[in-house]
């Protein structure tokens, strides 16, 4: 009822509750029923209004729910004290302000309230309890103290910002309408200065303003868009885009371009083909049924003959009206099935198809006669069917259907009526087409007659009467029948009658329609879309309905309707009494249409809903665009032009303002609607979000058709899309343009249509036509909780499903979003969340591998091209300060991975909004989803997976700090809050965690860029020095800043001196909250706070405390060092950033190097030749100093002693004549003895003539020839053959100085041009380049030979490619609806310091180690790749998937144990002997606390022989007393049993031992010593590695037996070494792989010096020496190796059976040994153990070996007091046998323990 108890015209309107977009709190009433009065409701809109704190409510006892009620209760009271307008008020009319009489005006709202609850709306009891306990805490706190003038607390004032008379005036302040006002006037600049014009003589043509430009365009982008995402967009509106594909001109907007004509001529055929296949098809299913006159049978024809094509869907269509025009049909059985519907709807659908068939242009049977004369009979047929009488059952059904509509139209109660019409049967809707027949005649002659809204209520029957029928018999209803029966439909709707019958079976209607698959019939003729160019020859199709008219509203559409507890009076007053100030066209005093526009935009903060807020734009834009239409008229009404024409153009011609003024409004009008329309993606639900897009779409339409441009065409096609995107999820599609004040009611109307439409698609079998993406549906859900409409939905749950709908839709699973994730470097519970005490923490498999803590720099050896980079090990004393490099963040695949990228651009992995066609943001504004991706992706050297995981994290951790949300790692990914898993592991130090709060909010619009927290590591400290040829290069620590997209301001001096004094105490106050500022001077100020931000104060700008990026950026900047080390994840970025640093120094000094090269080989080129020429000269000389040596040999050995005779050669000193250089080659003549003639018979007297030469030459042989050119040419480069050689030094020989018979050189020249090797310029100028080259060639090859070990998986993905998606968290703050991006980059810049800056680079890092690159690749490629072995899961399987790989590998390792168990007790029960304690061993096993120190323990007796000794065993024998004290090694071949004394057996051992014969020996005998080894002899170990440690698997697969492989590597020979013989030293295993053997060592005791101080899951504990050490690893039954290293503090190092023996590493001052290298124990070594004490051991409970043991408790009564020397002297009795094989069990495990004890 009416809020005054008057009745209303309508029934009344429930109000839903509208939609919280942005910052509205709405706070609903639950579970109200169809009947009962509307929910109040309170709205906020926090946008346009000042979000102030207020003062306290007094409702802080009260829960949120209740304190939200009582809130929202209390604006209802004060709108029904505003709505009686009693305040004050005396009874005799006085005015009484005081607090009595504004008691008495909320007693009287109170009162009038409560009765409408009782009267129409609680039927509950307990609701109705609940609300009046919450309504009188509201009318308590109303009257509370200062009565209604002060106690409202938060409600708001509706008329705070204007004074209420008439109406409600503009807020006093500033109008949010100045903005657009100045826009317009720039826009107004800016067409004058930019010659704007909307008309283009230089185009084809134009009419008009209507631009040929924008035509063309518009028509290719709304081409493309049909053709390439309609169809997929929304699937039932296919047939669009098959229009657009038959045009053959759709693919060019070119005349002549035939280049689409192909593929259209394809669809063509294609389409004929189904149409042909169609038809083949009935003609079999009517030729079943009996059909054949005319006949049927027949081959079909082929696929060119049209003509027999037409015969046969005649002859069909024939057949079908001869079986189904009567129940008779011919005595056909189909017939006789067939009710009166079926048949009608089976002959509809043959007339439709024949009138195809026969229609023009296109039909292939038109003009002919037989195809027409089928149609009349056709039609004929259907006309006498309808005629047809029905039988008496369904005229019952019709007659009570009549009554009852008859009835309820009496009674005015429309909505029942509707319920009664829909849903109907075929029966039923006989009578409801009765009651129209009567109402409105058969044709509808009497509508006009009829009264409102009886007339709307009628046609919306008819409506609903012919949709059904059509769902029966499709064919019932022309393209012209559909669009008249939807639109009918909508008229009812939103005018609100019948509310909500009408509307429900609307949308239940139209989802049966579309499940039905008749949708896209529907949408062909109802749906509002621009004409279509389609068909074979490029007709314009006109699908669809034109889109209708959009013009400014000027009167309500819902006069008479309201909403309890909601006042719409003000928005009515308001828009009332701008109408009559600017909105009457007709007097030209009150016409502004400008004025009028921009008034809606100062309604906006008055607003309460969304959908107000939007519709306050578009109301705008609507008025606006009339003052355009006016302009371009120019037809008058535009006399307020001159009022907002820019000052600045107040002297330009009329025509340039009115050009000017036009385009103005145009922008103003595209901004506005832009605005609108984002705002409905955003923040409204689909419902009233298409009343928002079509009002939109169809102004666009309007204002671009007259005034677009080429530029115009995308934006008018984008809100096409938008406005398809809402129209999909709604039943009907043309909302109307309403008032502002009436926008509550389209909310309410198109929510219960939305809810009926979906909630009918969600219902549909699987066989439905498929309508829509399934995302979308779930979407909707999602959507709708998220903005609290959603009452009955779970929004955690409507995620899930979502986020399932849009991997389905997108081809993917949820495996492949796990998979994305990759291994988490956290700890994670069994859902995924982070997990243990301190979260955050590496988990032990992340941290398996770490081994450095820093990248201290690299060196360069630029000779040689050798690089190397230098690593920090962790410090124990950064351990002690708690910095970084206490613990080990980089491993060497990190290194190898960053320094191997070859790209320059910086590596960064970012978070962003999924983009992906069809499933992105675009389409689903709040995806659930956010895609990962990962830079720089280059073809040879990209990132690697490895660093790329790192950044993913990274990322993560940022994002889920600021967000406040913690996602989970595996599936379903559901969320928590960060504070409670996460968070927690944040750092305490600092007031870290009380700054790092999660955003409260964020600034902008949602449908804005989201913002973006970015993770950068800017800066690297760094020295460099250069020592020879060595370049150095020393880094510091990077340094790491978060930052909104652009970085922090530095706080320093030089920006502290540009504050002014009061912001400057300001910051120092906030520093000093507790205290009081003296008078400081500005640089007094400046210096204090220099020294708080020295002393690590957090010093933050006021311009930051209004961002909540900057403040939180800032924040975690300042926290970031404590960060790091609570979340190592975090702090790994560190020592990264550095390793990147060192390959962009590598790569940049690679390139220098090559500069270089090509610089000196530059220079080599032009004095390549003077350089051969010189080498060529110094090889001349070097060899003539050869052939004057070799020459002096020569005369020697023939007998010259002195070569000197003469003594021509003493008195020269200069060393430059003497006998070799001018007697024994022809070349230095010219030094040696010139021209003159004294000079020359010098010569003589000093070399000899010729002559006289040969002559005493005489016994120059033929072989010694041969051999001086042989030992020339030996050492001649050019080896030169001796054929050519032996000729010309002969004739040197026998005239050294002579010269060639020609005159043109010396004989000695000749030689050496034969000897000497040929230099070239080239030659040298290649071998100077491969010099000069190598150290360059080096440098690349070491970079090339780092490559990462899987490339990243983030990169941009190719076209059609598919992004990488993980789930997203959402900022707590706004309840799921908006999220906040990460982006991790590293690219530093090196920034250099002094050398004193540098000394301080080293502190708190451990050693260091220099790593060539080429070691580095060296190891990567020796390193064992991840997700290798048995237990290999595929990358993208489920974690727990992996759990139960590794499970089921470790339970077939365990079934094959005990196999090989079994079968050995077996075979020992069949031999008489005891069961051996290990798996099968292939020889006995003695207790290693009894062997001796050569490694054979002797048996004492025979029972231990007995007990230990059989076929197959290796003994060693030896004679009491012999001088042989070692013995002999033997082999036991068999045991046999032998006759002694009649009657007597006697037990002979087959041994052999090598070098003799076999020997049959009597192990009794007591001068016999027989030993066993304590462990498996070599063959007997070598048989169980090949029996034991390679099986066959049931599918053939060979399996290793990884405990049997791993012992065959024991180094046995030092294994078994007495303590402490047994030690290796310098030795350790390292930390890589799998190596680390994590325990609970708390269950030990141990309690210090454990991984991340966890005693109950590490590796490694506080020990203080290898005896311990060993003693430890000796206890636990897992470990196989212990590493103990010297250090403050030691550690003890364990390690399990992933610790290869290969994989051990030198380490000075570590220690190492196996499990059987273990020190004595120090315990009980005053006397030996009882037997009672061996079993029971230290921990009191007895070895497992024992627990079979049928005989031990009588044996522990016999012999439990005895020590085992003891027992070994009693009698042989079966009770000591046992006895002592009970001893040898127990004694290992009793020694193993004494450590501890």
């Amino acid at each position: 009822g009416h809020p005054g108890g008057a009745p209303t015209a309508h029934p009344q309107l429930p109000a839903r509750r509208p939609p919280p977009g942005m910052a509205v709190l709405v706070r609903p009433l639950r579970g109200l029923g169809v009947q009962q009065a509307p929910l109040l409701v309170l709205f906020f809109w926090a946008t346009w209004s000042a979000a102030l704190p207020g003062p306290k409510t007094g409702l802080e006892g009260l829960s949120k729910l209740e304190q939200d009620e009582v809130l929202f209760m209390r604006s209802s009271l004060r709108r029904e004290i505003d709505d009686l307008g009693t305040i004050g008020v005396n009874p005799d009319g006085s005015v009484d302000a005081g607090t009595q009489a504004q008691e008495n005006a909320v007693r009287k709202a109170y009162r009038n309230i409560a009765r409408r609850y009782k009267r129409n709306i609680f039927s509950d009891s307990a609701k109705f309890e609940f609300q009046m306990r919450i309504l009188n805490l509201a009318r308590d706190a109303l009257m509370q103290n200062a009565g209604l003038a002060d106690g409202w607390g938060e409600r708001e004032d509706e008329e705070g910002n204007g004074t209420v008379d008439a109406g409600r005036e503009l807020p006093g302040s500033t109008r949010a309408s100045d903005e657009i006002l100045k826009q317009i006037h720039s826009w107004q600049e800016y067409g004058l200065e930019e010659g704007v014009r909307f008309d283009d003589p230089d185009k084809p043509f134009f009419v008009g303003h209507t631009q040929y430009a924008f035509r063309e365009a518009f028509a290719a982008n709304w081409s493309k868009f049909v053709r390439e995402d309609l169809a997929e967009m929304w699937p039932a509106a296919a047939n669009l885009r098959l229009q657009v594909e038959l045009d053959a001109s759709a693919g060019s907007t070119k005349a002549g371009d035939d280049s689409a004509r192909p593929h259209s001529r394809q669809l063509a055929e294609a389409e004929r083909g189904l149409a042909y296949d169609a038809v083949a098809t009935i003609a079999g299913v009517v030729y079943a049924c009996g059909g054949n006159d005319p006949p049927l049978a027949g081959p079909l024809p082929e696929s060119d003959d049209v003509e027999a094509w037409v015969n046969l869907q005649l002859r069909a269509a024939q057949n079908l009206r001869l079986l189904f025009a009567s129940a008779a049909g011919g005595a056909s059985l189909c017939a006789a099935a067939a009710d009166l519907n079926s048949r009608l709807a089976l002959l509809e659908t043959s007339l439709e198809a024949l009138e195809q068939l026969a229609a023009e242009p296109l039909g292939e049977g038109r003009g002919r006669s037989d195809v027409a004369a089928e149609i009349r009979a056709t039609h004929a047929a259907v006309v006498a069917l309808r005629r047809q009488a029905t039988s008496d059952h369904c005229k019952d059904v019709a007659s009570l259907k009549l009554a009852a509509l008859e009835k309820l139209w009496e009674d005015y109660q429309f909505g029942p009526v509707v319920t009664e019409a829909y849903p109907s049967d075929a029966c039923a809707l006989e009578g409801l087409s009765s009651f129209l027949a009567f109402h409105i005649g058969p044709t509808g002659e009497l509508l006009e007659q009829r009264a409102e809204p009886d007339k709307t209520v009628l046609k919306a029957l008819r409506s609903l009467l012919a949709m059904q029928r059509a769902l029966a018999r499709p064919a019932s209803l022309s393209q012209a029948q559909w669009r008249d029966a939807v639109t009918d439909l909508e008229d009812g709707v939103w005018q609100g009658v019948a509310f909500p019958e009408l509307q429900e079976a609307t949308g239940r209607l139209m989802g049966e329609v579309a499940n039905a698959g008749l949708l896209p019939e529907v949408l062909e003729a109802v749906l509002e879309t621009p004409p279509i160019k389609g068909g074979p020859n490029g007709a314009t199709l006109r699908l669809g309905r034109e889109p209708g008219d959009v013009k400014a509203k000027r009167t309500p559409r819902f006069v008479g309707l309201d909403v309890p507890g909601y006042s719409m009076k003000p928005i009515q007053r308001y828009e009332e009494r701008a109408m009559h100030i600017w909105g009457d066209e007709e007097v030209e005093e009150r016409w502004d249409p400008i004025r009028m526009g921009l008034s809606y935009i100062d309604l906006t903060p008055a607003c309460d809903l969304p959908l107000q807020v939007a519709m306050c734009f578009i109301s705008a834009a609507l008025w606006l665009w009339r003052a355009l239409q006016l302009l371009g008229d120019n037809c008058g009404g535009d006399t307020w032009l001159e009022d907002y024409i820019f000052e600045d153009l107040w002297s330009v011609s009329p025509e340039q303002k009115r050009l000017a003024m036009q385009f103005a409004l145009k922008r103003a009008i595209f901004e506005l609607v832009d605005y609108a329309s984002l705002m409905a993606e955003g923040q409204l639900l689909p419902g009233p979000r298409l009343t928002i897009q079509r009002a939109a779409y169809l102004l666009l339409r309007k204002v671009s058709a007259r005034f677009g441009t080429e530029e115009d065409a995308p934006k008018v096609v984008e809100q096409i899309k938008r406005m398809l995107m809402s129209a999909r999820t709604s039943p009907v599609w043309s909302p109307p343009v309403l008032l502002v004040s009436d926008a509550v009611f389209v909310d309410i109307l198109s929510g219960r249509l939305h809810q009926a439409f979906m909630e009918e698609l969600r219902e549909a079998p699987e066989s439905a036509a498929r309508v829509l993406p399934s995302a979308v549906s779930e979407y909707t859900l999602y959507e709708a909780s998220l903005l609290g409409a959603g009452d009955t939905t779970n929004v955690t749950y409507a995620r899930f499903e979502l986020m399932g709908a849009l991997l389905h839709d997108s081809g993917r699973k949820w495996a492949d979003v796990e998979a994305v994730l990759g291994h988490s470097p956290l700890p994670l519970d069994a859902v995924g969340f982070a997990a243990g005490a301190r979260p955050g923490r590496l988990s032990p498999e992340a941290a398996s591998d770490l081994e450095f803590a820093a990248v201290r720099g690299l060196r360069i050896d630029m000779a040689s091209g050798h690089a190397s980079l230098i690593l920090a090990r962790p410090s124990a004393e950064a351990s002690a300060l708690g910095g970084l490099g206490a613990m080990p963040l980089l491993g060497l695949e990190d290194v190898v991975s960053l320094v191997s990228i070859a790209d320059a651009n910086p590596v960064h992995l970012s978070l962003d909004t999924p983009a992906e066609k069809g499933a992105g943001a675009a389409r689903y504004p709040h995806h659930p989803f956010q895609r990962a991706v990962s830079g720089p992706d280059a073809a040879r050297g990209g990132l690697g997976r490895r660093p790329e995981l790192a950044l993913l994290h990274a990322a993560l951790a940022l994002q889920q700090a600021a967000a406040g949300t913690e996602t989970a790692q595996r599936v379903p990914f559901p969320q928590r809050p960060c504070a409670a898993g996460l968070c927690r592991g944040l750092p305490s130090v600092g007031l870290a965690r009380e700054h790092l709060q999660p955003l409260p909010g964020l600034r902008g619009e949602s449908w804005e860029t989201p913002p973006r927290l970015m993770l950068e590591c800017s800066s690297l400290p760094y020295v460099q020095r250069i020592e020879g040829n060595v370049l150095e290069v020393r880094f510091g620590e990077p340094r790491l800043e978060v930052h909104p997209g652009k970085p922090l301001r530095a706080l320093n001096e030089e920006e502290f001196k540009t504050w002014p004094v009061a912001k400057l105490r300001t910051a120092l106050q906030r520093l000093r909250a507790h205290q009081e500022l003296p008078a400081l001077e500005k640089h007094e100020l400046v210096e204090s706070l220099l020294k708080a931000v020295h002393e690590g104060a957090l010093l933050e700008d006021d311009e930051e405390l209004g961002d909540p990026l900057l403040r939180f950026s800032r924040r975690f900047s300042h926290h970031l060092g404590n960060i790091s080390q609570a979340w190592p994840h975090l702090g790994r970025l560190v020592p990264m950033c550095a390793a990147r640093a060192a390959g962009l120094v590598l790569r940049v000094q690679l390139e220098q190097m090559t500069e270089m090269a090509a610089q000196q080989e530059a220079g080599l080129k032009g004095n390549a030749e003077a350089h051969a020429a010189g080498l060529r000269s110094e090889q001349v000389e070097g060899w003539r100093d050869v052939l004057a040596e070799v020459h002096s040999r020569v005369i020697q050995e023939l007998g010259f002693v002195d070569v000197d005779p003469g003594q021509c050669f003493l008195g020269d000193l200069s060393g430059q004549r003497n006998f070799g250089r001018c007697c024994s080659v022809g070349d230095n003549d010219d030094a040696c003895w010139g021209d003159s003639p004294a000079l020359a018979a010098e010569r003589l007297r000093c070399c000899g003539r010729a002559a006289a030469r040969r002559g005493g030459e005489a016994g120059l042989g033929a072989q010694m020839v041969a051999s001086v050119a042989a030992q020339l040419g030996s050492n001649s480069p050019r080896r030169p053959r001796p054929e050519d050689l032996i000729p010309v030094v002969s004739a040197w020989l026998h005239d050294p100085t002579g010269r060639l018979p020609d005159g043109s050189g010396t004989l000695s020249s000749a030689v050496i041009a034969l000897l000497a090797e040929e230099v070239q310029g080239d030659d040298f100028l290649r071998q100077a380049e491969e010099q000069i080259r190598r150290p360059v060639e080096r440098l690349r090859a070491s970079l090339e030979a780092l490559t990462s070990a899987e490339p990243a998986h983030f990169l941009p993905p190719k076209e059609g490619g598919r992004e990488s998606w993980l789930p997203v968290p959402t900022l707590v703050a706004s309840a799921g609806r908006r999220a906040v991006y990460a982006t991790v980059v590293m690219a530093p810049q090196l920034q250099q310091v002094s050398d004193e800056e540098a000394d301080r680079f080293a502190g708190g890092l451990g050693a260091e180690e220099e790593w060539s690159l080429e070691s580095l690749a060296a190891r990567r490629a020796a390193a064992p790749r991840r997700g290798t072995g048995a237990a290999t899961v595929a990358a993208g399987s489920r974690p727990k998937d992996a759990a139960l790989v590794e499970a089921v590998a470790l339970l077939e390792r365990l079934d094959l144990r005990t196999e090989e168990l079994e079968r050995a007790r077996a075979s020992a029960a069949a031999s008489g002997r005891s069961p051996p304690r290990g798996t099968g061993a292939a020889g006995p096993v003695a207790p290693a606390s009894d062997c001796g120190a050569d490694g054979w323990l002797e048996l004492a007796g025979m029972d231990e022989v007995r007990a230990n000794v059989s076929t197959g065993d290796q003994l060693r024998l030896r004679r009491k007393g012999s001088e042989n004290v070692n013995g002999r090694v033997a082999l036991v071949r068999s045991v046999v049993t032998a006759t002694g004394q009649p009657g007597e057996l006697v037990r002979l051992w087959e041994v052999a031992m090598e070098g003799e014969p076999t020997q049959y020996l009597d192990f009794t005998d007591d001068a016999l010593a027989v030993a066993v080894p304590c462990t498996p002899s070599a063959p007997a170990a070598a048989a169980e590695v090949a029996g034991g440690a390679k099986r066959a698997s049931s599918d053939g697969v060979e399996v290793i037996d990884i405990d049997a492989v791993e012992e065959e590597a024991v180094d046995e020979d030092r294994e078994h070494l007495p303590w402490p013989t047994c030690i290796e030293a310098n030795v350790a295993w390292p930390s890589a792989g799998d190596a680390g053997l994590f325990v609970n060592l708390e269950a030990f005791g141990i309690k210090e010096g454990c991984f991340q101080g966890d005693c109950s899951y590490s590796d490694h504990f506080s020990c203080a020496s290898p005896a311990d050490c060993s003693r430890a690893c000796a206890r636990i039954g897992a470990c196989r190796w212990w590493t103990f290293s010297e250090g403050s503090p030691s550690a003890c190092w364990l390690r399990g059976r992933n610790a290869a023996r290969e994989s051990r590493q030198e380490v000075a001052g570590a220690v190492s040994g196996g499990v059987g290298c273990v020190a004595p124990s120090l315990q009980g070594s005053g006397r030996d153990a009882t037997l009672f004490e061996l079993i029971v051991g230290p921990t009191g409970t007895p070895h497992p070996g024992l627990w079979e043991e049928w005989d031990l408790v009588e044996v522990l009564e016999e012999f439990g007091h005895m020590t085992v020397a003891e027992v070994r002297r009693t009698p042989a009795v079966p009770a000591r046998r046992a006895a002592l094989r009970a001893a040898a069990l127990g004694g290992s495990a009793a020694a193993a323990a004494a450590w501890a004890d």
